[in-house]
């Protein structure tokens, strides 16, 4: 792994590429990489283009590459597309509208699926960005899939963001309505040589005329075209314009903006491990899975039981314990079945001893079964309530009733 970090850091981009899919796959090593990269990180301005499918925003990234590269910055692409709810595919034909960038060494193109993730990005996508930050990228393009009025996940990640617009997308009514106006930094009226782009531009500006959020910062409505490249040099001079007025704003609001952000995902990490922490423990049997039985019998209200969870987790975290670790695969029901087998390999044991059976051997081969059983039941399934301390209870007799001549009277656990 350190070698692949070095020759990450040495510039090598084939290094990048698979440091990429460790991190989008979530390899076992991917918190390792993000901790060796965190420093490295902070440096690229991260721009965003999101919009309805079909709005042209591939093409529209494609443009505003060649202009970004013509004023001497590199630039990394991280181009998400929908992965298929049926065969859990994707096509990743986003790089196709961008092959002007295939063999220029200043431009790193990344596609990658949803996977199912909702608001427009993939999960990884911000651990993607980081990567591609710390590799030395001047600029980070984020192109989203196509969203429709509710994918706002852009606005966490970008620090200008831009909503891409197209003429034949609705009424001024749709453009009221929309959640996804509501985040935009810059407007991008996209196929400005269709009819309706100027109608378009107009309704954009008569909804932000309306806005009373109190910001000093006004979207520019920018009429573009990326099929004849009008407007291009215009828009990414409104995205610098957006970036420039975050730097010198007298609250440096980039500074701020970055900062809320560094926040918010450390406390998303935090929920995200306490989540895991809680199902770890619905894996395992004991309190927390009687506690949702009892959930679902209604005996017991949600919030009690939640409450009751948290501090059952909180009590029962064990010092320095490998959340690496691969946990059992064990059903409930095949514990069951287990434990079950230890309560008969007793029940038969005590019985050659209650009627001092003359069978020696049998009687020591009932013992190192149900040793080896409840051992292994204690190691996999360790804590209170859970089955490692009912086969403990369970074989407790047979280690303080000892009679066999197996020579093996291990201390009660």
């Amino acid at each position: 792994m350190q070698d692949l970090i070095d020759r990450f850091i040495a510039g090598e981009t084939r290094a990048l590429a698979r440091l990429i899919s460790l991190l989008e796959n979530e390899d076992d090593k991917h918190e390792q990489i993000l901790k060796e990269l965190f420093k490295r990180t902070g440096q690229a301005y991260v721009i965003g283009f999101t919009g309805s499918p079909g709005a042209g925003k591939s093409s529209l990234v494609d443009q505003v590459v060649k202009q970004l590269r013509k004023a001497g910055n590199t630039v990394g692409i991280i181009a998400v597309d929908p992965t298929s709810p049926f065969t859990g595919g994707a096509l990743l034909g986003d790089r196709i509208r961008m092959q002007q960038h295939a063999l220029d060494k200043g431009v790193f193109i990344r596609s990658m699926g949803t996977r199912g993730s909702l608001g427009g990005l993939a999960k990884t996508t911000k651990d993607v960005v980081k990567a591609m930050d710390a590799f030395g990228f001047d600029r980070v393009i984020i192109e989203t899939v196509g969203v429709g009025q509710a994918e706002l996940d852009i606005m966490h990640v970008a620090d200008s963001t831009v909503v891409v617009l197209t003429p034949g997308a609705g009424d001024a009514i749709q453009t009221i309505k929309a959640g996804i106006m509501e985040i935009a930094d810059v407007f991008a009226v996209n196929k400005s040589d269709l009819p309706g782009a100027d109608k378009i531009a107009t309704e954009v500006e008569i909804m932000l005329d309306q806005r009373r959020d109190g910001t000093s910062w006004r979207p520019p409505v920018q009429l573009c075209s990326s099929l004849t490249g009008a407007g291009i040099t215009e828009l990414v001079q409104a995205i610098e314009g957006h970036r420039q007025h975050q730097l010198h704003s007298t609250t440096n609001s980039l500074k701020h903006r970055r900062q809320k952000r560094v926040r918010s995902e450390t406390l998303d990490i935090v929920n995200y491990k306490w989540q895991q922490k809680v199902f770890k423990q619905m894996r395992l049997p004991g309190l927390v899975n009687e506690l949702l039985d009892r959930v679902e019998q209604k005996e017991l209200d949600y919030y009690t039981a939640a409450y009751a969870i948290l501090e059952y987790v909180a009590a029962n975290q064990v010092e320095g314990e490998d959340e690496s670790r691969s946990m059992p695969t064990l059903s409930n029901r095949n514990v069951e079945v287990i434990f079950n087998h230890l309560q008969q390999l007793v029940d038969q044991l005590q019985k050659t001893e209650k009627f001092d059976l003359p069978d020696q051997n049998y009687q020591v081969y009932l013992h190192g079964e149900i040793y080896g059983i409840s051992l292994a039941l204690r190691q996999l399934y360790p804590g209170p309530g859970n089955w490692g301390e009912k086969a403990g209870l369970l074989i407790r007799p047979v280690l303080t009733e000892h009679q066999c001549d197996c020579q093996e009277k291990p201390n009660d656990q």
